[in-house]
Order: structure tokens, then C-alpha cells, then sequence
């Protein structure tokens, strides 16, 4: 629809202005009207989902009362054989109805033991979903932890512990440092380890480039980022050094 545009009315400066009141409120029906007309046409309207039973208990009873009311408006709305079927029809499409309304839990529990019985579960977990609906509340406190943030707070903490967490047992760690305890023994000490020891910069490369985001050591401040992004070329052992030495001393 076209709506007028009052511009002597916009383009009044006037505080309390009484003469081009009435255009703006005609203009500002205009507008409504048009937005829920715009909206009718362009938003698609969400269908109510019928009742579980609706379709096999009540629609064909309510097209037969239509149709026999329709059927007597028609014939002049006398007292005859049509108005007794009228309001037999009638009756019969309000009873049913009201029954279908009553017994929304049985039918829907019913047509589950049938898909149930059936083998049809696709049917029966459209049913759990139409029953359960999609709405989900979301939990405002989460191991004390009060609102979102706090509760985001929380799953970092509980998520970086766990994936850091290393499961191993003290006789598993014991017979792991007795194996290299032997080997350091058996071979470097005696003479037999490889000749060349050194740990080179590409080693030190190769090995932090193997780290995985998120690996920490029991100090805060020696994660996977202090060693992913600094400078080895620039004093960055140095830097290690030392934070290794305040790790063990």
C-alpha cells in the first residue's frame, strides 16, 4: 500500500503543535498498517501443531457438522430433518473434540507403544521430541559457580585440568625411573651411549614444535605459549634456563 507523506507536518518545528497533529497521527496509521501488511506477505506464519488424535477422531466428525450446517443455513434455517442432523453432527464433532482435549497423555503414550511394538523407532523418537518440545533452560549455577561467566570459568579450569592430567600410577612411574636409571648406568656412564650428546637448536625446534596447545608445567607461567613464541635466537635459552632452574631449585 502507498502511505502519504505529511512533509509540512515533518518539517514543523513547532513544540506542541496542534495544527498538524491530526496528520501525524493519520500518517502514523498509515505506517502500522502498511508494517503488518509488509509482514503478513513476507514473514511466513508458523502453523499451531495439531493435537495427537485430531486427525483420526475429530476432523472428519467436524467436516460432516460443517457440512450439514452449511447444508441447513441453505434450506432456510427451518426446523426440519436437517436441523436435527445439524445438531446431531454437531454434537457429535463437540464430544469428540472435548474428548481428544482430555486424553492428549493416553493418545500420545499409545501411538508410542505402537511405534514401540512396531519396530518403528523413527516414528517413536519423533514422538519423544514432540513430548519433550525443544526448549532447553540453561543451568545458572554450575558447581557453585553463579552465571555464565563463572560457569565458563569453570569448565576452562575443569577442561585444562583434565587435558593436562597424565594418568600413571607410582609403581608404573617407579619401574619407568629404574629403566632409566639402568640405562644411565649400563651405558652413558660406562662409555656405551651414542658419541655425539649434544642438544642442538634444531632439536630444541623440532621438540617445541611438537609441543600441543594448552600443555602447562606446574609453574603458571611456563605454558605451551612462553615456549611457541619465543625468540631462540635473541637470549631465549637463557630465558629457559632460568625458568627451568626456578622450576627444580
Amino acid at each position: 500500500m502507498r502511505v502519504e507523506i505529511p512533509t509540512e507536518a515533518l518539517a514543523c518545528r513547532t513544540f506542541n503543535c496542534s495544527d498538524h497533529l491530526d496528520d501525524l497521527k493519520v500518517y502514523y496509521a498509515a505506517l502500522m498498517k502498511a508494517l503488518a501488511s509488509s509482514a503478513k506477505a513476507c514473514i511466513p506464519a508458523r502453523k499451531k501443531k495439531a493435537m495427537v488424535g485430531w486427525l483420526e477422531h475429530v476432523a472428519d466428525r467436524k467436516e460432516k457438522a460443517i457440512f450439514w450446517h452449511s447444508m441447513w443455513l441453505s434450506g432456510g434455517q427451518v426446523p426440519s430433518w436437517l436441523h436435527a442432523i445439524m445438531l446431531k453432527t454437531r454434537a457429535e464433532y463437540k464430544r469428540v473434540s472435548r474428548w481428544v482435549v482430555r486424553n492428549q497423555e493416553k493418545l500420545v503414550a499409545g501411538r508410542m507403544a505402537d511405534a514401540l511394538c512396531e519396530n518403528r523407532s523413527r516414528d517413536l523418537w519423533s514422538e519423544i521430541k514432540r513430548v519433550k518440545g525443544s526448549n532447553c533452560r540453561q543451568s545458572n549455577v554450575i558447581d557453585g559457580a553463579v552465571g555464565s561467566h563463572d560457569s565458563c570459568q569453570v569448565f576452562n579450569e575443569t577442561y585444562k585440568s583434565l587435558y593436562q592430567s597424565v594418568p600413571s600410577s607410582e609403581s608404573e612411574l617407579s619401574i619407568l625411573y629404574e629403566e632409566l636409571k639402568a640405562g644411565i648406568r649400563d651405558k652413558c656412564q660406562s662409555g656405551a651411549c651414542y658419541s655425539d650428546q649434544c642438544i642442538r637448536t634444531a632439536d630444541v625446534l623440532t621438540a617445541v614444535a611438537k609441543l600441543k596447545p594448552g600443555k602447562s608445567d606446574a609453574i603458571p607461567d611456563l605454558t605451551f605459549y612462553a615456549f611457541q613464541f619465543i625468540d631462540l635466537s635473541a637470549g631465549g635459552f637463557q630465558a629457559l634456563d632460568i625458568a627451568w632452574k626456578k622450576r627444580y631449585l
